[in-house]
Protein backbone atom coordinates (compact mmCIF):
# COMPACT_ATOMS: atom_id res chain seq x y z
CA UNK A 1 0.00 0.00 0.00
CA UNK A 2 1.48 3.51 -0.38
CA UNK A 3 2.46 5.32 2.19
CA UNK A 4 -0.56 8.43 1.72
CA UNK A 5 -2.76 5.78 2.01
CA UNK A 6 -1.55 4.11 4.90
CA UNK A 7 -0.96 7.61 7.10
CA UNK A 8 -5.00 8.12 6.06
CA UNK A 9 -5.45 5.23 7.70
CA UNK A 10 -3.64 5.58 10.48
CA UNK A 11 -5.18 9.21 11.10
CA UNK A 12 -8.96 7.59 11.19
CA UNK A 13 -7.91 4.64 13.49
CA UNK A 14 -6.41 7.20 16.20
CA UNK A 15 -9.35 8.93 15.79
CA UNK A 16 -11.35 6.44 16.27
CA UNK A 17 -9.24 4.34 19.32
CA UNK A 18 -9.80 8.08 21.23
CA UNK A 19 -13.60 8.78 20.14
CA UNK A 20 -14.57 5.38 21.10
CA UNK A 21 -12.31 4.12 24.26
CA UNK A 22 -14.02 3.91 27.62
CA UNK A 23 -12.59 3.83 30.90
CA UNK A 24 -11.35 -0.13 31.51
CA UNK A 25 -11.86 -0.58 27.90
CA UNK A 26 -9.09 -3.17 27.55
CA UNK A 27 -10.89 -4.71 30.24
CA UNK A 28 -13.96 -5.33 29.05
CA UNK A 29 -14.51 -8.04 26.37
CA UNK A 30 -17.77 -6.58 24.50
CA UNK A 31 -15.92 -3.33 24.15
CA UNK A 32 -12.54 -4.87 22.58
CA UNK A 33 -15.15 -6.69 20.22
CA UNK A 34 -16.81 -3.89 18.68
CA UNK A 35 -13.52 -1.84 18.14
CA UNK A 36 -12.18 -4.99 16.19
CA UNK A 37 -15.29 -4.24 14.30
CA UNK A 38 -14.85 -0.75 13.69
CA UNK A 39 -10.66 -1.98 12.25
CA UNK A 40 -12.06 -4.31 10.12
CA UNK A 41 -14.59 -2.57 8.89
CA UNK A 42 -12.11 0.61 8.31
CA UNK A 43 -9.21 -1.84 7.06
CA UNK A 44 -11.94 -2.96 4.15
CA UNK A 45 -12.51 0.18 3.20
CA UNK A 46 -8.76 0.97 2.20
CA UNK A 47 -8.87 -2.84 0.51
CA UNK A 48 -6.56 -3.92 3.16
CA UNK A 49 -4.85 -7.16 2.25
CA UNK A 50 -6.78 -10.02 4.02
CA UNK A 51 -4.49 -12.32 4.43
CA UNK A 52 -2.89 -9.59 6.75
CA UNK A 53 -6.05 -7.97 8.70
CA UNK A 54 -5.81 -10.19 11.63
CA UNK A 55 -2.54 -9.33 12.58
CA UNK A 56 -3.00 -5.83 11.76
CA UNK A 57 -6.34 -5.87 14.10
CA UNK A 58 -3.56 -7.28 16.79
CA UNK A 59 -1.16 -4.78 16.60
CA UNK A 60 -3.42 -2.21 16.48
CA UNK A 61 -5.19 -2.84 19.70
CA UNK A 62 -1.86 -3.82 21.44
CA UNK A 63 -0.51 -0.18 20.31
CA UNK A 64 -4.24 0.85 21.79
CA UNK A 65 -3.40 -0.75 24.99
CA UNK A 66 0.10 0.97 25.05
CA UNK A 67 -1.36 4.34 24.93
CA UNK A 68 -3.71 3.30 27.44
CA UNK A 69 -5.53 5.72 29.68
CA UNK A 70 -3.85 8.46 27.08
CA UNK A 71 -6.51 7.62 24.87
CA UNK A 72 -9.14 7.67 27.49
CA UNK A 73 -8.17 10.78 28.49
CA UNK A 74 -8.10 12.63 25.11
CA UNK A 75 -11.84 11.62 25.01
Amino acid sequence: MKEDVLATMARELAEMLRRDATIDWQFKENVRAKLRLKIKTLLKRYKYPPDQEASAVETVLLQAETLGEDLVEAA
